[in-house]
């Protein structure tokens, strides 16, 4: 596209100008409709959004008012449309995981308020659970996306305060007792002793050991390990979750925080979830300029390393 630097006062132009910016400006140049008016337009310069413009080409009149030529006013858009096209596709998956919950919901309580559908009180009573959990995994998706769009308008309240890390991991760990039992899962813990605290948000942090510790139990295979490391290096505190479950493939890698996403295969089958939890951590993570990692193979397990800022002495 041309630079402003080519340009030399009193040149002709229009042979410089991709082609639909020529037509544009002949629009004006050789017709008397538009002699009087302006006319703008978007235009994809470059294929798959790599150069989109905004051309607005206005008539130029002399003292006498007669036409004298069109001056154009030319913008590189490209950036808004690339979010624009975003918002499209959130837009378009937010919709697709509110739909299933609720069709499935609705498919049970027409079964239910069916009277010509013999169901027995097992049967009805079966329906209604599923029907709960459903609504459950709704109101997950809805508070995910509440959270999401605090953190992205930063009005999501914070209450910083100096927080030890270990007795934050094992509150965490005592709500997610029952779950590791009904797994069977063995868990190791190695926590090295008189840590510095970090300063950040008890409900932010503890979300954040929340959701990987979820994912490593349902994630994991039965009777499996849980391996949580906390340790001490120059600048961070750093947390290790290790699993030995479903593992990833270097693809699922690459995709594992992005919005909605969530490695489809045959081993994850039935396991729940909205998509948005490991794209919160990050957030979360992010936002206390700390880092997440992570290392796995498919098929052997999962570390999640965590690295947060922590308090100098």
């Amino acid at each position: 596209f041309l630079e402003l630097e080519e340009l030399v006062i009193g040149e002709f132009i229009l042979n410089k100008l991709p082609e639909k910016i020529v037509d544009l400006a002949n629009k004006h140049l050789k017709s008397d409709e538009f002699i009087h008016k302006s006319f703008s337009t978007e235009l994809e310069i470059k294929p798959n959004n790599e150069l989109y413009l905004e051309v607005v080409c206005s008539p130029v009149p002399h003292p006498d008012g007669s036409f004298a030529g069109v001056v154009l006013v030319i913008r590189n858009i490209t950036e808004l449309k690339r979010l624009e096209l975003l918002k499209s596709q959130f837009v378009s998956m937010v919709a697709h995981e509110l739909k299933t919950p609720v069709a499935a919901v609705q498919g049970f309580l027409n079964i239910i308020l069916d009277d010509t559908i013999p169901i027995s009180a097992e049967q009805q009573k079966d329906y209604m659970y599923r029907s709960v959990s459903r609504l459950k995994s709704l109101l997950d998706l809805v508070n995910d996306l509440l959270d999401i769009s605090r953190m992205e308008l930063k009005t999501k309240q914070r209450e910083i305060e100096d927080l030890n890390i270990i007795e934050l991991m094992e509150s965490t760990l005592e709500l997610l007792e029952i779950e590791i039992k009904k797994r069977g899962l063995t868990l190791n813990k190695s926590f090295e002793k008189d840590l510095p605290n970090i300063r950040a948000d008890q409900n932010e942090i503890t979300r954040v050991f929340t959701n990987i510790l979820s994912n490593a139990i349902k994630y994991n295979k039965d009777k499996g390990n849980i391996k949580i490391d906390i340790f001490g290096s120059v600048n961070y505190l750093v947390i290790k979750i290790s699993d030995t479950g479903i593992g990833l493939k270097e693809e699922e890698k690459i995709k594992l925080f992005q919005e909605f996403y969530r490695a489809k295969n045959e081993k994850t089958r039935g396991i729940s979830g909205t998509g948005l939890g490991l794209t919160i951590v990050k957030r979360i993570v992010d936002s206390y300029h700390g880092k997440i990692e992570i290392e796995s193979e498919f098929g052997i397990g999962t570390t999640f390393i965590i690295k947060l800022p922590k308090i100098k002495n």
